[in-house]
């Protein structure tokens, strides 16, 4: 096992070079440790395949590592500080520390157990979607705090059937779709995402936290929502979601907040705990079932004809709604809007 620290005494900013190290050769054995510091900011380049132990960028480094060949990093890598750039190269890591001051670049193929981002770091993916390494093993993918995070996805599946995937505190712009095996998502803290799609495969288990999406969601697999809420803050989303009455995919927590249209619902839709928001439902001719309401703003739309909605204990039925809110007697088929409080 060799430490290796970056001089670039010969100058040329390559990785696979005499004199660039303050040993003899360079990091190249999977016992090796290579190391980013002070002693030189210069940039540094890799040409060919690689494997070592540990990559470290410690935060007196300032400079960008670039990959123009494949490295496999058997430890962990961590960017406290300079940039690590994937230029046409795969970067395969059991665990990805980047740091408040740390910058990963992402151009090719990123394949890790796991990659947390402290508050203020960021992670742009210019590439294909980032993958995971191995099958059967926990993954985590978490921010510690605000991180800035751009560019493609994560290919959740390609954890493999079986595997278990946590993630917390990302905001995403960019979907949380997965389910072609049967890989688990648990919330281990909020996140947020465009659209939710999961499989038949998949199962999202949101323990006791809150996923934010702007756009659709459709669940063919399990929703485990447990205490946790999902929250739509986008407009014209639709929830398709394949739900049971005897309790198969039931949401624990929904809230719609700035939401200019309806939210459309295809299938009926269970609540087990709450609705509250600021927004409203295009129910069509389908469902609603729910215990507790406790937002005065949120908005029911419904069409009058067919349509029986369940709170907890209490029915109410289409020809009670006038009495619910006298002034939005339905004229012939004019859908009526029902305020939630209004008694």
């Amino acid at each position: 096992m060799t430490n290796y620290t970056w001089t670039n005494g010969n100058g040329t900013g390559i990785w696979e070079a005499n004199g660039n190290w303050n040993a003899v050769g360079w990091p190249d054995d999977n016992t090796d440790t290579a190391i980013f510091n002070n002693t030189s900011t210069d940039n540094c380049s890799t040409t060919t395949v690689l494997s070592i132990s540990t990559l470290s960028s410690l935060d007196t480094y300032t400079g960008t590592i670039t990959l123009g060949g494949n490295l496999t990093v058997s430890g962990t890598t961590t960017i406290t500080n300079g940039t690590l750039y994937l230029l046409y190269s795969v970067l395969t890591a059991s665990n990805i520390n980047i740091g408040a001051s740390g910058n990963m670049i992402i151009n090719a193929t990123l394949a890790s157990a796991g990659i947390t981002l402290a508050n203020g770091a960021t992670l742009s993916n210019l590439g294909s979607a980032i993958t995971f390494l191995g099958i059967n093993f926990p993954i985590v993918i978490q921010s510690l705090g605000t991180a800035t995070i751009t560019g493609n996805g994560f290919d959740w599946d390609s954890a493999g059937a079986g595997s278990e995937v946590y993630i917390k505190g990302l905001d995403y712009q960019s979907d949380l779709t997965f389910g072609r095996f049967a890989v688990e998502i648990s919330l281990i803290g909020n996140c947020k995402f465009d659209e939710m799609i999961i499989g038949s495969n998949g199962t999202l288990k949101l323990g006791s936290y809150t996923l934010t999406t702007e756009g659709d969601i459709e669940v063919n697999g399990i929703l485990n929502a447990q205490t946790g809420k999902i929250k739509l803050i986008g407009t014209e989303q639709t929830l398709n979601i394949n739900q049971t009455s005897t309790g198969t995919n039931w949401l624990y927590d929904l809230e719609i907040s700035n939401v200019s249209d309806a939210v459309t619902t295809n299938g009926n839709l269970y609540i087990s705990n709450n609705l509250s928001g600021t927004g409203y439902f295009d129910l069509e001719s389908n469902i609603l079932t729910f215990k507790n309401l406790t937002s005065t703003d949120l908005r029911i739309e419904v069409e009058p004809e067919g349509l029986v909605i369940h709170t907890g204990q209490k029915q109410i039925k289409p020809y009670q709604l006038p009495y619910i809110k006298p002034q939005l007697i339905p004229m012939l088929n004019i859908p009526c809007k029902w305020v939630s409080g209004a008694r």
